[in-house]
């Protein structure tokens, strides 16, 4: 659309009009007054433009104070409907019937999703619901409401926690399946997970003291910092699990062998506690196990070939029969330690003070030392050649 052109002023036409019928030239007075007049009409404009404006803002400002007023009424509102849903499912939970129980739990994670601050409350409701529900003293399989509840814990936003831990000590949770769960310093302190699958689950920094582990699934798990304290591993499974720094109780698992046959293979036990722990016949093929506590520890006819025990802490342990080929034995303390008929093929013991270690009929073809390695009096150290028959 084509603007239109801004018109001459009111003085401008007067003197348009005088040329235009020959009349004479304006007076100064006149045109004083001319000028009087368009100051007036513009004044006139700017007056109406500002009332216009003030009128603007008033409108905007009382548009907005009753938008806020409308959210705090909208807030005010679903805060109620959070509160009747949460009352509702709460109540529910109180049924005979186990479908309206489950609906109660979903309808409580729903409520989770919709209300990040409520979380925390949700959590004590549920975790409570599976204590009161599903008790250790009970030794058959929790219902199918207790597993969903589990299943819910599980999966939720560990974010809107505010630093609440789950507490499901003292639980029967055997066979439930919580694979890949977020299970972070989960207080399961006496649980019985007997057979449980926690396949790829995060239970880092989670407390198991004395928790029942029988046959339980922790392959790809996270471990790392948790507490295991006489905990029961027996063919408990971890390939590829991580457990940087992970407590093992000594007194318990060496009075029941809890870990005997299990498959460790790749775990990270760096650091850990396995003080007196029987881990007869079991899998620790590529495992780290720098610097870990392992006085006294029952290894005989364990795989450790490949293992990092570099630093390891490995007094008065016994490897009779154990595989340790090509495992990383660099500065490790065997003092008192018996590696009768072990096979140390290709193992690395440089730093390694074996004076006082049992070596009859230990395999050291390919072993790798030096000067710092110190053999037993009676023991002829290996003869060095250029090239080895065994191989990494």
């Amino acid at each position: 659309m084509a603007r239109r052109r801004r018109g001459p002023s009111y003085s401008a036409r007067v003197v348009a009009g005088y040329r235009k019928f020959g009349r004479a030239r304006p007076t100064d007075g006149q045109r004083a007054r001319a000028r009087k007049l368009d100051q007036v009409g513009i004044v006139a404009a700017v007056v109406t433009a500002l009332a216009a404006l003030i009128s603007s803002a008033v409108s905007s400002y009382a548009t907005a104070h009753s938008l806020q007023d409308t959210r705090a009424q909208l807030n005010i509102a679903t805060q109620g409907q959070i509160t009747e849903r949460f009352g509702a499912a709460t109540q529910q939970l109180g049924s005979s019937t186990v479908d309206v129980r489950l609906g109660a739990i979903y309808s409580l994670e729903r409520l989770m999703k919709d209300s990040a601050v409520d979380q925390p409350t949700i959590i004590e409701v549920l975790a409570a619901y599976v204590r009161v529900h599903a008790p250790n003293s009970r030794r058959d399989s929790p219902s199918v409401d207790v597993q969903a509840a589990v299943a819910v814990l599980a999966r939720r936003n560990a974010k809107h926690d505010n630093g609440r831990p789950v507490d499901l000590s003292e639980t029967n949770l055997r066979g439930v399946n919580i694979a890949r769960g977020n299970l972070r310093d989960i207080d399961l302190r006496g649980a019985d997970l007997e057979r449980a699958d926690l396949d790829g689950s995060n239970l880092g920094g989670a407390d198991l003291t004395g928790t029942n582990l029988r046959s339980a699934n922790l392959n790809h798990s996270i471990l790392d910092y948790a507490n295991l304290s006489g905990a029961v591993l027996a063919a408990a499974v971890f390939v590829d699990a991580s457990l940087v720094s992970t407590r093992f109780s000594d007194a318990v698992i060496d009075r029941h062998g809890q870990i005997r046959f299990t498959n460790l293979s790749g775990a990270n036990f760096s650091y850990a506690d396995l003080r007196n722990a029987d881990a007869r016949h079991t899998n620790l093929a590529h495992a780290d196990l720098t610097a870990a506590k392992l006085d006294a520890a029952q290894f005989s006819q364990a795989d450790l070939h490949e293992a990092n025990l570099n630093y390891a802490i490995l007094r008065q342990a016994n490897l009779e029969s154990a595989v340790l080929d090509g495992a990383n034995l660099r500065y490790a303390d065997l003092a008192g330690a018996d590696l009768s008929r072990a096979r140390l093929r290709g193992t690395d013991v440089r730093g390694v003070d074996l004076s006082a270690a049992n070596l009859h009929w230990t395999d050291m073809t390919c072993i790798a030392f030096d000067s710092s390695t110190i053999f037993p009096r009676e023991t002829q150290p290996p003869r060095k050649t250029e090239r080895c028959r065994w191989r990494r």
